[in-house]
């Protein structure tokens, strides 16, 4: 049950501050939302008042909507005329402070007096000073090698196909490490029910679970079409890489970009017989990458209720879905799925945020 919450200080030194969120409010773990809250206000590209409470609001329907109180009501003020914060005698756990204030705020520690500079934004553990982000805007130069980057290609494909209503990619994925269980038909009847319901009033609403939305269609989620750039980009750099003379392969195509935050720049190279890309990405891709990362961890660990709401707030939804989770056999798991496997995929998500986390 870890407890948090978060604070806006705005240009008048005014302190917006949330009602307590009450669990996992942890940072560095795929579970917790903590990783959420840095990762959107470091990389935002403008911060403002609405742009907090948008994401608060956001933040709020999506990880806390069954809490019986409403997010602005729960909402109170402060002002520190001596610009100081004491958090002496704070016993929550986590506490997310956003200094917009254009000056640095003196944190009365109980280890002494921490200085959180302007523009930074600051996590607190009870009574110390966590860490502390500079908000970053410019793109950020993150260096991957093949291995890390067939699993962001993989863990996009996932996250596109999700997005354009391709149901029948879970078990497809799934049957990679698992075994089929014999209920097999039963559950693409729910998922086809959830579809049905997620995809209402669009052409695939009842068709079978291998229809998409198409990737260029109107209707298809900008985040699923910027995945989509993401991936083509990374793939193109890759392909030209291992095979300068090319090929007929879709990855060799120049990319067709969909979405609307443009290309990635990739720079692969050969170095002591590895391949290395070094991509060059913005906040927002930064953010696609690492919840497509999320998604897949949830999917190989059968969380399939949990890769659901990151898509949807239908408890209908869900509830279908928690159904169908209950027909995997965990046990039936195949050789090529380890744990060292999913270390290595959880691992890539904590350096992703790591490397983030430099100047």
């Amino acid at each position: 049950m870890t407890q948090g919450k978060l604070i806006y200080v705005d240009k008048n030194k005014v302190f917006h501050t949330t009602g307590i969120f009450g669990y996992d409010m942890c940072p560095n773990d795929y579970k917790g939302h903590g990783d959420d809250i840095i990762t959107y206000f470091k990389y935002t590209a403008d911060w403002n008042e609405d742009r907090f409470y948008e994401f608060v609001k956001t933040f709020h329907k999506k990880n806390f909507k069954e809490m019986d109180y409403d997010y602005e009501d729960s909402m109170h003020f402060g002002y520190s005329i001596d610009g100081c914060y004491d958090i002496r005698n704070n016993w929550i756990d986590y506490i997310y402070l956003i200094n917009d204030s254009g000056d640095l705020i003196k944190c009365i520690t109980e280890k002494g007096e921490k200085a959180i500079p302007k523009d930074s934004l600051c996590v607190i553990s009870f009574q110390n000073v966590k860490e502390i982000y500079n908000h970053v805007k410019k793109p950020v130069r993150i260096a991957f090698n093949e291995r890390s980057l067939n699993i962001i290609i993989d863990a996009l494909d996932f996250y596109i196909r999700m997005h354009l209503g391709q149901y029948d990619s879970i078990d497809r994925k799934l049957k990679m490490y698992y075994f089929d269980s014999e209920y097999d038909f039963t559950r693409r009847e729910l998922y086809t029910a959830a579809r049905s319901i997620m995809f209402k009033n669009t052409d695939i609403e009842c068709w079978g679970l291998e229809g998409s939305l198409g990737i260029y269609t109107d209707i298809t989620d900008m985040r699923g079409k910027n995945a989509y750039d993401i991936q083509q980009c990374i793939r193109h750099s890759l392909a030209w890489c291992k095979r300068p003379e090319g090929g007929n392969a879709v990855d060799f195509n120049p990319p067709l970009i969909s979405g609307n935050i443009g290309e990635v720049k990739c720079e692969s190279v050969v170095n002591k017989g590895e391949v290395i890309t070094t991509a060059y990405l913005t906040g927002e891709q930064v953010h696609i990458i690492l919840s497509a990362i999320k998604i897949f961890i949830l999917l190989l660990n059968i969380d399939i209720a949990g890769v659901f709401k990151e898509y949807t707030d239908s408890e209908i939804v869900v509830e279908i879905i928690k159904v169908a989770e209950k027909l995997y056999d965990r046990r039936r798991i195949k050789e090529n799925y380890s744990k060292d496997f999913m270390l290595d995929i959880e691992e890539l998500r904590r350096n992703i945020i790591g490397n983030c986390k430099k100047e």
